[in-house]
């Protein structure tokens, strides 16, 4: 007995070294494996390029690449808007003066009258010191300032001297009371026109304040009129010649003082 006791003792021994696991006490399984929660949470980097992704989402819809083209859409509708705003208003002056364009109105220096103004009906008007170009090219003859000329006319002008059978062409400004008005027509080539100021075109000649036809082809023909009637008077301006062969192109400038 006391050599088997020696042998069995020195076998266990063996035996735990070889396997020292085999001598710790056995545990029930939890299921928590120390890499299970590493395996399913995720990665670290996940939501730095989740973030990075939102960022360059922001910047792609930012707003800025919108508003560049907002922008730029604006600016071609105001161009266009502008464009037919200005095209429409000229249209509608244009038709106005018979298809001359008034310059005056918009900053111009000259006022274009055409040859819409045939009749007083559609008479330009003349603003204080600004020329105006015209033309009775195109024009009919439609007034007579000879016809029943008032004595104003027939005495201080050579009016009455003259029939008025060329192409005639109309203007009208308001002359304010006190003022006096001054009426210069300057033919652009060797034509003699005449100008007449009269208050009713229905009745030239006896409505005549003043008027002028002294010179010859191509010289510019004066006349004037002071408004002394205590309030504002309108008057109509007639660029007419003594014949209907007679007509051409001109400027004319009113000037009040």
């Amino acid at each position: 007995m006391r050599r088997t006791l020696p042998f069995f003792a020195a076998a266990l021994l063996v035996a735990a070294c070889a396997n020292p696991a085999d001598l710790l006490p056995e545990y029930p399984d939890t299921g928590t494996a120390s890499d299970t929660g590493a395996d399913t949470s995720a990665p670290k980097d996940a939501g730095k390029d989740s973030s990075v992704i939102g960022k360059d989402a922001a910047v792609a819809d930012s707003g800025s690449d919108a508003t560049v083209s907002d922008a730029g859409v604006d600016a071609a509708l105001d161009a266009s808007v502008d464009a037919s705003v200005d095209a429409s208003v000229d249209a509608s002056l244009d038709a106005s003066d018979g298809g001359g364009v008034v310059d005056a109105s918009d900053g111009g220096g000259v006022v274009d009258g055409g040859t819409g103004n045939d009749t007083c009906a559609v008479a330009v008007t003349l603003v204080d010191g600004v020329s105006a170009s015209g033309s009775t090219n195109n024009a009919t003859d439609d007034y007579h300032v000879e016809t029943n000329i008032s004595s104003v006319c027939d005495n201080n002008s050579s009016l009455g001297i003259y029939s008025y059978d060329g192409f005639d062409v109309a203007y009208t400004i308001s002359v304010p009371n006190t003022k006096k008005l001054t009426v210069v027509v300057t033919p652009d080539n060797t034509w003699d026109p005449a100008v007449a100021i009269v208050t009713s075109c229905a009745s030239v000649g006896p409505t005549c304040l003043g008027g002028a036809d002294e010179g010859f082809d191509g010289d510019p023909e004066t006349a004037d009129y002071t408004n002394n009637t205590g309030s504002p008077q309108t008057v109509f301006i007639i660029v007419d010649s003594y014949d209907v062969g007679v007509h051409g192109p001109f400027t004319i400038k009113a000037s009040l003082q």
